[in-house]
């Protein structure tokens, strides 16, 4: 299941899976081998189909508040400092993580 669900993330947006359900999967499994797929679909700021942006944002957030490590912190600081365009709840999970 962990080798499926890591290959469904490198996919990315060509995931079969819709997107968003295997990004909550690594996150509950805390998949840290994970980490640098999920900051790549952060950065690319493209939702995955059929899912609102900040949504999007709460799941790869949740997920790397589960799975990431000190290299998520460049990437996260300026979603938690408010610098960015997000929701208050992602900033939230953004100063979580």
């Amino acid at each position: 299941m962990v080798s499926l669900l890591r290959a469904e993330l490198r996919r990315g947006h060509r995931s079969k899976t819709p997107l968003h359900l295997v990004v909550r999967k690594v996150g509950e499994r805390g998949l840290g081998a994970a980490e640098p797929m999920l900051l790549e679909l952060l950065t690319a700021a493209k939702p995955a189909r059929g899912i609102e942006a900040r949504v999007w944002q709460h799941h790869l957030l949740a997920a790397l508040a589960r799975c990431g490590s000190a290299a998520s912190i460049a990437t996260l600081e300026p979603i938690a400092a408010g610098t960015t365009m997000a929701a208050p709840h992602v900033r939230a999970l953004a100063q979580l993580a």
